[in-house]
């Protein structure tokens, strides 16, 4: 599995660990709930200071491409939908109080979906 910090918005202390594989959020927190966050995921990890300082620079930890970065406006959401990145802090504290349905609302459909509602 991949994790990845994101930092929803550059002016709030405030990140996201976000899991790959499941196309999810599994936490939330400043940034020293999110350090012991992913060193309790990824025990074999040392770079997490780094990761967070790359996240503050371009809004996500991941650096072979820019997956989560400032330019990034949402994430595919367990293929139901794409999560805004503006509303990906607000799903996050959802799913941290088992409110998993109510992350559904935040999304906005695939392309497809819409044009099949509409015809």
């Amino acid at each position: 599995m991949g994790y990845v910090i994101i930092r929803p918005t550059a002016d709030a202390d405030e990140y996201v660990i976000w899991c790959t594989s499941s196309d999810q959020p599994v936490a939330v927190g400043n940034r020293v709930e999110i350090a012991a966050d992913a060193a309790a995921i990824e025990p074999d990890r040392d770079d997490i200071d780094a990761r967070l300082d790359h996240a503050d620079l371009h809004g996500s930890s991941m650096i072979p491409y820019p997956f989560g970065w400032w330019d990034d406006d949402g994430f595919l959401y367990q293929q139901r939908g794409i999560l805004p990145r503006n509303r990906l802090a607000e799903a996050a504290h959802l799913l941290a109080t088992g409110r998993d349905a109510e992350v559904w609302a935040l999304l906005q459909p695939f392309e497809d979906s819409e044009k099949e509602r509409d015809a």
